[in-house]
């Protein structure tokens, strides 16, 4: 098992999000048989550049900011990954600036559902408030990028004590790790087969064809009725999963 982490705070290693993903992860090597790789990214070992709104992503161009930051470098472990963890701490009831410049640079991707047949876990960390706002815009993202989210870990910090805390760690490590052993049979959300179904549809009936829309066609997502049997294909194809798994 390969594990992906975004944990979006300029404090680094000594802050309590990238603990707790810490801790999570350990958990999950911990009950699992075989072997667990992961990766930790933050702003303090990684630099994400500022969207510059230039759209060439959305152009099937590769980005310009990419030979200048490590967005390449993300964007393929992320591919390469089985479990994707994306943590911010609560900043006025939003996600850190680093996490909205890390999602910004992954837009186009949204448009796609580039990253199905990952499992994922959002972690929210505040003082005591305002994790449901930060969960729930996490979680949004993580269903258009194609994710099947396990329930978020949201943990205000001065209000939980450590043996809540820990309770808490345990059960998002069980709930990723037994979504990543049922990965197929898992089914996705209503609102997640809903956005396949709207994205299909209005790509589908543009005249001249867009990125976004020939990316559907020649990937195949266009040839599958529902996001669960497209997911589903991906789990069994190889063949469709190199294709899908190419950064543009």
């Amino acid at each position: 098992m390969k594990v992906f982490a975004y944990v979006g705070t300029s404090r680094g290693e000594t802050s309590n999000a990238f603990k707790v993903t810490q801790a999570v992860i350990d958990q999950m090597s911990k009950d699992y048989s075989g072997k667990l790789e992961s990766n930790i990214y933050h702003p303090e070992n990684t630099n994400i550049e500022s969207c510059d709104g230039i759209i060439n992503c959305f152009g099937g161009k590769a980005c310009p900011l990419e030979v200048k930051d490590d967005m390449v470098k993300i964007k393929k472990a992320m591919l390469d990954a089985d479990v994707i963890i994306i943590a911010s701490p609560v900043r006025m009831h939003h996600v850190s600036g680093s996490v909205k410049t890390f999602f910004d640079r992954l837009a186009y991707w949204a448009h796609v559902f580039k990253l199905t047949g990952k499992i994922g876990l959002s972690i929210s960390v505040s003082s005591t408030n305002g994790n449901e706002f930060v969960d729930y815009y996490l979680d949004k993202l993580h269903m258009y990028l194609g994710i099947y989210t396990v329930d978020p870990l949201s943990l205000p910090m001065d209000v939980i004590d450590a043996d809540e805390k820990a309770g808490f760690i345990l059960e998002a490590s069980e709930a990723l790790l037994n979504a990543y052993q049922n990965s197929y049979n898992l089914k996705p959300s209503q609102k997640q087969e809903l956005a396949f179904q709207t994205f299909k549809a209005m790509y589908l009936k543009q005249e001249r064809k867009t990125s976004e829309s020939r990316y559907w066609i020649d990937h195949g997502l266009a040839s599958f009725e529902t996001f669960q049997d497209f997911r589903s294909a991906l789990l069994k194809n190889n063949e469709l999963k190199r294709k899908v798994n190419g950064l543009y």
